[in-house]
């Protein structure tokens, strides 16, 4: 069994999740790391309409595999339960997008917030600005502006939880 290590970046709607993971992929990857990415999602996203994709979809096949010449799509009509989702990934670093609750290991996005956020869930390493914030001082939690990727990449392999040892 392989061992990979799992980190999210979670946060609200609109404040850097994507492109902070955009940027940190690259830095894991130069160091020698494989990286997969999970994007979290409240959208279930189906075949588009038309493709033979989706007339399996819609045939009542599952799963559905899209198996191209470069790329494999595997669809299933359940949720995969997440534990197993991640233990079916090989590779260093499994780092999600979104994940605001759990047991995994994350920091949390909030954009360019001016006033300090309210609801940041249990088990936060740190919080994720754009900017330098005010309020970073009133907290008992880091806060980390986003240009400060070495900081952020050096949070994610201390502390990523580890799978499959």
């Amino acid at each position: 069994m392989s061992i990979s290590r799992v980190f999210a970046v979670a946060g609200y709607s609109k404040t850097g999740k994507t492109t902070l993971l955009e940027r940190i992929t690259p830095h894991l990857k130069d160091k020698g790391y494989s990286v997969a990415i999970i994007k979290s999602t409240q959208e279930d996203v189906e075949p588009p309409e038309g493709t033979d994709t989706r007339r399996h979809w819609d045939s009542g096949a599952d799963p559905v595999i899209l198996y191209g010449p470069q790329t494999t799509v595997i669809r299933h009509k359940k949720r995969i339960v997440f534990e197993q989702l991640i233990a079916s990934i090989k590779a260093d670093f499994i780092l999600v997008e979104g994940l605001k609750h759990g047991s995994v290991p994350r920091v949390f996005c909030v954009g360019n917030s001016k006033s300090r956020p309210k609801d940041i869930p249990n088990g936060v390493l740190a919080i994720i600005t754009w900017d330098d914030v005010s309020w970073a001082d009133d907290i008992d939690i880091e806060v980390i502006t986003s240009s400060r990727l070495e900081r952020i990449i050096e949070l994610i392999e201390s502390r990523a939880m580890t799978i499959g040892a």
